[in-house]
């Protein structure tokens, strides 16, 4: 048991929760993740992604944008940031 101490193992629980529909679960488990390495861009991306499936486009964005400042350039983060505009209608 890794008492929630296993980036990967919270990564792949996250991946089943928003599977299954459980995206408040899923997005609260990427988030762990994130604290346990912030610096992991994949991460990031996950928590984007939940937010943007719950409607929190505003939130989203300042995630993908976080994700930018830390990592290389990434078509997914920037695909995903305009579907959050997208829906803001900016």
């Amino acid at each position: 048991e890794s008492k929630g101490m296993c980036e990967y193992a919270i990564y792949v629980k996250a991946l089943i929760k928003r599977q299954r529909g459980e995206i408040q679960e899923s997005l609260q488990l990427f988030q762990a993740a994130t604290c346990l390495n912030p610096h992991n861009i994949s991460n990031l991306k996950q928590v984007g992604r939940s937010l943007y499936l719950l409607g929190r486009h505003r939130a989203a964005i300042d995630v993908y944008d976080e994700a930018e400042r830390i990592g290389i350039e990434d078509w997914e983060i920037k695909h995903n940031r305009g579907l959050c505009f997208l829906y803001l209608k900016q």
